[in-house]
């Protein structure tokens, strides 16, 4: 057999091979959409607020969501005075 014919198969054969790697490494699955956490999403927005203690829901429909952060004093009665001005009790994202 021809030395040169060979050479010509082997590097047909191997051209071919790279060729079908490179389709099969370039092909990827359909992607998956990642939702976003809203739990992070809301506390990243707050910029650092201190949240300890505050519980977290979440609600919505088609048309929207709701995620909130309720401060845990709230679950009972809280009696503001004059001097309580500073006191969060909801953060919210719509």
């Amino acid at each position: 057999m021809n030395p040169l014919c060979s050479r010509t198969k082997f590097v047909s054969c191997l051209a071919i091979s790279l060729f079908v790697l490179s389709l099969l490494y370039s092909c990827t699955g359909p992607k998956k959409e990642t939702q976003p956490d809203p739990k992070a999403e809301l506390i990243s927005s707050l910029k650092g607020a201190n949240v300890d203690g505050y519980t977290f829901a979440e609600q919505g429909d088609e048309k929207q969501e709701i995620a909130s952060l309720t401060n845990g004093a709230a679950r009972d009665k809280i009696k503001l005075d004059k001097g309580t001005a500073n006191l969060v009790l909801n953060y919210s994202n719509v």
